[in-house]
């Protein structure tokens, strides 16, 4: 991977890919455009009385959210303690960490950061 430039909001990346078949050697080179921050929200320390509509509720006044998921336990259907928000846009979620994270929603501080991605 190669950085080629971008500005101070964007990351330009030129992107080799070799497939690993001994023999057979494919070269992709693309330019993308990688975000500095993404638009989904890890919501954490939630009441397990904390509910979508009450999520969409709270964070709503932040931006235009495009997707709520509360974890639920797959035995007992109660809530997790968890949840992700995604926004149409990184500024819409940044304002979204910045005021709501510690703050009070069913009694309980909430923790708010950006989502990191599954590894």
């Amino acid at each position: 991977m190669l950085v080629v430039g971008g500005s101070a909001d964007e990351l330009l990346v030129q992107v080799s890919v070799r497939n690993p078949n001994f023999g057979n050697a494919l070269r992709i080179d693309e330019v993308c455009t990688l975000n500095n921050m993404n638009s989904k929200l890890y919501i954490g320390n939630l009441s397990f009385n904390t509910t979508e509509d009450g999520l969409r509720d709270a964070f709503g006044q932040f931006g235009d959210i495009t997707d709520v998921y509360v974890a639920m336990d797959r035995e007992t259907g109660r809530p997790r303690g968890f949840a992700f928000i995604t926004y149409s846009n990184a500024d819409e979620a940044s304002a979204a960490i910045s005021a709501m994270d510690g703050q009070d929603l069913d009694g309980r501080n909430l923790k708010v950061n950006e989502a990191k991605p599954k590894v």
